[in-house]
C-alpha cells in the first residue's frame, strides 16, 4: 500500500514508502521549509488505503510536457521550449514527479498531484520589462479534481433505499454522513456537457470515492491547515484554467478550447511515456 513504487525513464522498482519519500526529498527539496512542507504532504498521501506510484520525470501528455506539438506549451509558460521564443531563453531546469494511484498495474488515470520545477534564463536583448541574464523560477503543485460536471437533481424519495444500498456496495456509505443521507432522496444525473472536458478517472479496482477523499485531504493540507507555500511555489489544477474555480463553482462550461487538450493526451495513452527534455532545448 501507499507510495511504494518508483518509476523513471530507465527502470522501475518496488520500494519501502519511507525510503522513497526520503529519496524524493533528497533529490528535489533541499531548502529547509520546502523540505518540511513536502515531507508533510508526502506523508499524508502515504496514509491512503491504496497504492501510489511516484513517476519521476516529465510525462508525455501531462501539463509538464513542453513538446512543440503541445498547444499548451506557450500557455503553460514553457516558452523557453517554444520555437517562437526559444532563442530568447535558456532552459536551466524542467523536471518533476507525479503521484499516481494504482491497483495492480499503472494506468493513465488522474494523478493525485504533480510537482513541477522550471527555471529559465533570459538571453535576449534588454527591454523595459526584462533584463538579459534574469532568471525565472516557476514551480507548481498541480492538484484538484479538475472540472466539475453540472448535475440535475430530481426529488425521488421512493428511490432512497436503493441509492443507499448502491452506496454501501461501492463503499461510500457512512451512517453519520447527514448530507449523503439527504442526497439519497434525489436522483442525480450528470448533464451531457462535453465542453467541460474529461471527468476525474480512478484506477480499476479503486473506488472513485477513495481517490476523491485523497484529493480532498490534499486540498485540506494546502488550504485549510495553515501550511504556507514555499518560496517561489504556486498551485494549479490539471487543466490550467484561468477562471477554473469560479466557473466550476457555478457550473458553467469552460470557454478556452485549448484547455480541453490539457491531460487529454495523457488520458488517452495506455502507458506511461517520458519526454526527453534535453532534445527540446534550444540548440
Amino acid at each position: 500500500m501507499t507510495i511504494n513504487r518508483y518509476v523513471c525513464s530507465t527502470f522501475e522498482e518496488e520500494i519501502e514508502p519511507r525510503k522513497l519519500i526520503k529519496r524524493t526529498l533528497d533529490s528535489y527539496h533541499s531548502r529547509e521549509y520546502e523540505r518540511k512542507f513536502f515531507w508533510g504532504l508526502l506523508e499524508m498521501v502515504n496514509k491512503n488505503p491504496f497504492s501510489v506510484a511516484l513517476i519521476d520525470g516529465v510525462v508525455k501528455g501531462s501539463p509538464m510536457d513542453p513538446s512543440h506539438d503541445n498547444p499548451l506549451t506557450e500557455k503553460l509558460q514553457w516558452v523557453a521550449f517554444h520555437p517562437q521564443w526559444g532563442k530568447e531563453w535558456e532552459v536551466l531546469k524542467h523536471n518533476g514527479y507525479i503521484l499516481l494511484p494504482y491497483k495492480d498495474k499503472l494506468e493513465t488515470v488522474t494523478p493525485l498531484i504533480s510537482v513541477e520545477f522550471h527555471a529559465r534564463k533570459y538571453i535576449g536583448s534588454n527591454s523595459g520589462i526584462i533584463s538579459t541574464g534574469e532568471i525565472q523560477h516557476i514551480n507548481r503543485i498541480r492538484y484538484d479534481q479538475g472540472r466539475t460536471q453540472p448535475i440535475m437533481m430530481t426529488h425521488d424519495p421512493n428511490g432512497a433505499e436503493e441509492r443507499k444500498k448502491r452506496r454501501t456496495k461501492e463503499g461510500r456509505y457512512n451512517p453519520n454522513d447527514q448530507l449523503g443521507n439527504v442526497l439519497d432522496n434525489f436522483e442525480i444525473d450528470q448533464l451531457n456537457a462535453l465542453q467541460l472536458g474529461p471527468a476525474p478517472t480512478s484506477p480499476s479496482g479503486i473506488s472513485s470515492a477513495m481517490t476523491k477523499d485523497a484529493r480532498s485531504k490534499i486540498w485540506e493540507y494546502i488550504n485549510a491547515k495553515g501550511n504556507k507555500f514555499p518560496e517561489n511555489w504556486g498551485e494549479a489544477d490539471f487543466y490550467e484554467l484561468s477562471c477554473s474555480f469560479t466557473r466550476r463553482e457555478v457550473g458553467l462550461p469552460q470557454t478556452d478550447e485549448d484547455d480541453l487538450n490539457t491531460m487529454e493526451g495523457f488520458y488517452s495513452n495506455n502507458k506511461i511515456e517520458f519526454v526527453d527534455v534535453s532534445s527540446l532545448k534550444r540548440p
